[in-house]
């Protein structure tokens, strides 16, 4: 757990905003804050008004249900997984953020360890959640960080703190959700498990959210971050899912439809926090790079985790993993682990920010004909393969489909979620950020490393290409300097 002390929060983000330094290791711990923060608010909502809940038992699909009311044992050990779930969701990081990703472990080699490893055995009956699809091309696609991060805690949990009892399991079915808390069926928190995999990971606003944008905003230096947790938190209530009345009840995480303004604050920051601060052009052109760095790398058989057949052995690579050692290797600086000039080079210019540049960028369709206009200019002069486009989806609303009830009170005085209306039902800002959603793309040109082409004479011909691109576009007043 130690080791998210040298894995940066926001990747290579501090390129372009330097404040952006701040680790995982801080980010999970103000996690736990968060998801503590938002239990404890739930049993004092429900104490505050306990008129307006029900006894689980007594709730109806759809009822607000009264934390406060349940036995205490049972709600401290909701309070003990919630809180180890929040503060180890991301220990499976690898580093630079997500473009670690195409690093990570094969499937197939974490099933094996999964097989072996007694350490583990808690988790195999999450074996089909934690491997993810398992058709035979599935087992040279990277794990999952959370399916690593629950390995890891497992393997902390019980090899190292000599635990037993079964957290491991629960904690894992937090993180991972769906399919593997269906997996738990006779467990006796089987009905909480979808309420604390919402409030850690999983809602418009749960614990990781609101304490990412919170302290990624702080760390940047800019205000689109800003929101109003107390607010948030006092209109917070679980309520029973609007599943089979006649079966096992599950608990879901919902607000109270006086904190609809809350959340639309809070959804409208974050979105802003993406569009200006992750997806800013400089940072989009370094994981770009990232990506194609990794693209470069997969398949080769002396990857990170050649030598690694066991749970021991997987720990201690990833105990040796940080942002810059990982990236002084992609440099070439370790002799025993080279990756070829290309590599090399890119990643070397990614440390000293050489970075590719951004010459167009649009929404929708128009990028498609600029890609196009490009393709033929390109051929016109040899047909050089130097231009990447990525495309952003930018969807601020996406997350109020996964989770999260808004709850209105009926006639009876009791709280229960608005089945018949969604949330940009009820909130004319909602829709229209609904309305508005595109997706962003970009067109970046790369100087090829093999190719031997100086940075200068590099600049000196995205200058032509661009100028040539805007002229044919009909985009000559597009700015390039923000």
């Amino acid at each position: 757990f130690q080791r998210l002390r040298r894995i940066k929060q926001t990747g290579l983000l501090s390129l372009v905003f330097p404040g952006a330094t701040h680790t995982r290791f801080e980010h999970s711990v103000g996690a736990l804050h968060c998801a503590d923060a938002m239990l404890e608010a739930m049993v004092l909502n429900a104490e505050a008004a306990p008129s307006a809940t029900r006894r689980l038992e007594d709730a109806a699909p759809g009822d607000a249900v009264n934390l406060a009311a349940i036995d205490p044992q049972l709600r401290a050990e909701l309070f003990r997984v919630a809180r180890l779930a929040a503060l180890v969701h991301d220990l499976g990081h690898g580093p630079l953020s997500h473009t670690f990703d195409g690093f990570a472990p094969r499937r197939g080699r974490i099933a094996d360890i999964l097989d072996e490893d007694e350490l583990l055995s808690g988790l195999r009956p999450l074996r089909a959640a934690l491997l993810g699809a398992r058709a035979p091309a599935a087992e040279d696609e990277p794990a999952a960080h959370e399916a690593l991060s629950c390995l890891l805690f497992a393997w902390i949990w019980r090899g190292v703190l000599g635990e037993q009892g079964g957290l491991e399991v629960r904690v894992a079915a937090v993180i991972l959700g769906g399919p593997a808390i269906a997996c738990l069926r006779r467990d006796p928190l089987r009905p909480w498990l979808p309420l604390l995999h919402d409030l850690v990971a999983a809602a418009p606003a749960d614990a990781d959210r609101m304490d990412y944008v919170e302290r990624d905003a702080l760390a940047c230096g800019v205000a689109y971050g800003r929101f109003d947790r107390g607010r948030l938190l006092k209109s917070l209530l679980c309520y029973r899912d609007l599943g089979d009345p006649e079966g096992p009840p599950e608990l879901r995480l919902g607000w109270r439809r006086s904190g609809l303004r809350a959340l639309e604050n809070f959804i409208q920051a974050r979105f802003q926090l993406y569009v200006q601060v992750y997806h800013h052009k400089a940072n989009e052109a370094v994981n770009l790079m990232l990506r194609r760095i990794a693209a470069l790398a997969a398949g080769r058989s002396d990857g990170l985790f050649s030598a690694c057949d066991d749970l021991e052995g997987l720990a201690a690579i990833y105990d040796e993993l940080s942002d810059e050692a990982f990236l002084a290797g992609l440099r070439g600086r370790d002799p025993a682990t080279r990756w070829g000039a290309t590599i090399e080079g890119l990643a070397e210019a990614v440390a000293r920010r050489k970075l590719w540049r951004r010459i167009h960028e649009d929404e929708g369709e128009g990028a498609g004909r600029f890609a196009a206009t490009y393709a033929a200019i390109a051929a016109a002069r040899g047909g050089r393969e130097d231009v990447a486009i990525v495309e952003t989806p930018l969807r601020p609303t996406g997350d109020l489909r996964r989770a999260g009830g808004l709850l209105g009170r009926g006639r009876d005085g009791c709280y229960r979620v608005q089945c018949a209306r969604s949330w940009t039902e009820v909130s004319p800002l909602l829709r229209t950020l609904e309305v508005a959603e595109r997706s962003l793309a970009r067109i970046f040109l790369c100087p090829l490393p093999e190719r031997g082409e100086s940075i200068d004479a590099f600049g000196a011909r995205v200058a032509a290409d661009a100028a040539d691109l805007r002229r044919l576009c009909g985009d000559d007043d597009a700015d390039d300097d923000d």
